[in-house]
């Protein structure tokens, strides 16, 4: 297998790393002296399993189909010091968790100008044309603080599309089985195999919940006493995560509707707040690869052909008590809140329901190693499955990461590749 070409990078230290991995800081040194900053995600073994290295190389591709100032840049996945690697473009600043966890909750225009963003992009993959000219239809699935960078200069890049799916003919890895993404964050219709745009109105609406309050709702509940402003902001959070998906507004609605909302909000811009808030670049930790000089070695990846591998849509493999339970946990909701002085069905109470269907038949304690992180995320995605499973997908495509914490106890059905500080939201 043959060489292609060569290229050489200066390893200048950790952003991030996980159970499949490491995401590393490096510089592009050239004869000529040209020289730029990048992000590595390196895989940690030298043959990595067959599903690890096509979800690794199916979100290299859904990367390279889309151009956009909000999503991050990637080559093709190439080997640097005997691992499979992606080399793809360098961003500074800190993460939406990041930034809750430093400063506190964000003010209202700032988290709204970035929600907005995010807003954006989700509209715009879910109809960005593939290579046959059809939508891509790209539903990112796992959406949350974490997930989101912003810089210093008030750029936003939505990150880590490593559960992302798409239709797009090269895709490899088959989506069936598992339900995955961030507990907290999971529309309620997903567990019951409903993969749609709404899904992820879900999680963006959580996730500026988090930014202005802290938490997600159900740990951190918004004010029932709000006024003005802040009170339109909850209403709109509230419409995103209604429980009937098809009454949520759009990615674009929710664009349009922080939009108007930030000509109405006092304070300093994205852009300013974050000139004095994000700092350029975040701190580096060091390994026995730091100063090392990689050469790169492009080559073709031995794997089945694609044509072997089906795309389906996700489903959730879950015992029919289980499902039994949930739907029987549904409808008592619904009798609740249709009871006269009865609160309506929150996305609280599905949540809580959720989470006690999902207990239904056992709970153990999970340890699975953590997934690769490179969006600055300590909470890598959740699969809710009938069955663990050790293995899990890649995640992330953004620019550093954090170490992994001490593994929790969680429902049978639902297994982590990390537990985190948001393994907080199961209670």
């Amino acid at each position: 297998m043959g060489s292609l070409e060569t290229r050489r990078y200066r390893i200048l230290g950790v952003l991030g790393e996980g159970g499949h991995g490491k995401v590393y800081r490096a510089r592009l040194e050239t004869g000529s002296g040209f020289t730029k900053d990048v992000a590595i995600k390196m895989l940690r073994e030298s043959e990595p399993s067959d599903e690890l290295l096509r979800r690794f190389r199916d979100e290299a591709r859904i990367l390279g189909l889309l151009r956009d100032r909000a999503i991050v840049s990637v080559d093709p996945p190439t080997q640097l010091g005997g691992r499979w690697a992606v080399v793809m473009e360098f961003v500074d600043g800190l993460s939406g968790q990041q930034l809750v966890e430093r400063t506190g909750p964000l003010p209202i225009a700032p988290a709204l100008g970035i929600i907005a963003e995010a807003a954006r992009v989700l509209d715009k993959t879910w109809t960005h044309p593939g290579p046959d000219g059809e939508p891509l239809r790209l539903l990112h699935r796992d959406i949350k603080p974490a997930n989101i960078q912003v810089t210093s200069s008030g750029e936003v890049k939505l990150l880590d599309f490593g559960i992302a799916r798409a239709d797009f003919q090269e895709r490899e890895a088959a989506t069936t089985r598992h339900v995955m993404g961030t507990p907290g964050y999971i529309a309620p219709e997903r567990i019951f195999g409903a993969d749609t745009p709404a899904g992820d109105v879900y999680s963006l609406g959580t996730t500026l919940h988090v930014m202005l309050f802290g938490g997600i709702p159900e740990k951190v509940p918004a004010p029932e006493d709000a006024t003005g402003l802040l009170a339109d902001v909850i209403a709109l959070i509230e419409k995103t995560r209604v429980v009937v998906h098809d009454e949520r507004p759009t990615a674009r609605e929710v664009e349009r509707a922080c939009t108007e909302l930030m000509r109405k909000a006092a304070g300093p811009s994205l852009r300013d707040w974050a000139e004095t808030s994000v700092p350029e670049s975040a701190d580096l930790a060091e390994d026995e690869r730091s100063g090392e000089l990689l050469t790169e070695a492009i080559e073709a990846a031995t794997l089945p052909p694609v044509s072997a591998f089906t795309t389906t849509p996700t489903r959730l493999a879950i015992g029919a008590l289980g499902l039994l339970t949930v739907v029987a946990a549904f409808a008592a909701v619904a009798l609740v809140g249709a009871r006269p002085g009865g609160s309506s069905t929150s996305a609280t109470s599905v949540a809580e329901v959720l989470e006690r269907a999902s207990a239904v038949e056992a709970a153990e304690t999970t340890a699975e190693p953590p997934g690769v992180s490179t969006a600055l995320d300590t909470d890598t995605p959740a699969r809710l499955d009938e069955e663990a499973s050790p293995e899990t997908p890649l995640n992330g495509t953004g620019s550093n990461a954090t170490a992994p914490s001490k593994p929790v106890t969680r429902p049978a059905e639902l297994t982590t590749d990390d537990a985190s500080t948001d393994a907080a939201a199961l209670p």
